[in-house]
């Protein structure tokens, strides 16, 4: 599965460690930071969730095994909100 973040969001880094994400179409806005922060910097190019799983797992010197649940959890999230779109 490949993955990108939606395009036709807007998407304010608030700082370092938190971001803002504005649907135009609905009017929400979303909230992130931490790992979510950091799965849409990797997201901002089109890839692979496998690739995803690797480079998180790097960053927070983390087993792939260990963390997979919980990212596909979270990008499924990402994915209801229109944040982050398969392709």
């Amino acid at each position: 599965m490949k993955l990108q973040r939606n395009k036709a969001m807007d998407y304010l880094e608030v700082d370092e460690d938190s971001m803002v994400v504005f649907n135009p179409k609905s009017g929400d806005t979303h909230f992130l930071d931490g790992v979510g922060l950091d799965i849409l910097k990797i997201l901002i190019e089109l890839t692979d969730f496998e690739e995803l799983i690797l480079n998180l797992s790097k960053q927070y010197e983390a087993n792939e095994h260990e963390i997979r649940a919980d990212v596909i959890e979270f990008v499924d999230t990402l994915k209801s909100k229109e944040i982050v779109i398969e392709l």
